[in-house]
């Protein structure tokens, strides 16, 4: 399976072109999940040209529709950074520095205008990002920032730190730089928000 992660509502996905004949060969490939059928694995996506960067509004005139998984090709996820600490892969001994990021969490509420989406931490949900070749010092830029992750540029892995073994996600991509880990940076969320 290309998706490795459960997707959720908020979510960014990218459709693969060949499947959109659906939507009258409409251009439109990036969407945002507004609901999920999870008994026919199907997905309610909404396409928007005039988003704001956190997707937070899509109007009456958005096209929307229901797609099934087998569309989706790549999911993009908000986390806001909440830990960066230097760690030892007990299996391998290779340093690493392993990066804890809490999930947006994102509801959609229907109002006459359109689709108004709102986000909150939830900093009890988190997944761990494992880097090779970084110290926490050099990615500590990235402490309490919210950004979004592009899962196709990770893969599941399996490691043990400290003896206790974890799943964390590990780039398939060079990371040369923090930006690198990251396909949009500063979503703009604040506490506010919250």
């Amino acid at each position: 399976m290309i998706i490795e992660t459960e997707i959720r509502i908020g979510d960014i996905v990218e459709l693969s072109p060949t499947k959109m004949s659906t939507l009258d060969d409409l251009d439109l490939e990036v969407g945002t999940v507004l609901e999920i059928n999870e008994q026919e694995h199907c997905y309610k996506i909404v396409f928007n040209n005039d988003t704001y960067i956190n997707e937070r509004f899509f109007d009456n005139n958005s096209t929307s529709d229901w797609f099934s998984l087998q569309h989706i090709i790549n999911v993009e996820r908000d986390y806001k950074v909440i830990n960066i600490t230097d760690n030892q892969d007990t299996i391998t001994g290779q340093e690493v520095c392993i990066i804890t990021m809490a999930k947006v969490k994102k509801q959609v509420e229907l109002t006459e205008q359109g689709y108004t989406i709102t986000a909150v931490v939830d900093e009890f949900d988190t997944d761990k990002f494992i880097f090779a070749g970084f110290t926490a010092n050099e990615l500590s830029e990235l402490q309490d920032t919210y950004s979004r992750v592009s899962f196709a540029q990770y893969k599941l892995r399996d490691a043990e730190i400290d003896y206790v073994p974890i799943k964390g996600w590990q780039s398939k991509t060079p990371i040369n730089e923090p930006g690198d880990i990251f396909t949009l940076l500063d979503l703009g969320y604040s506490e506010a928000d919250n």
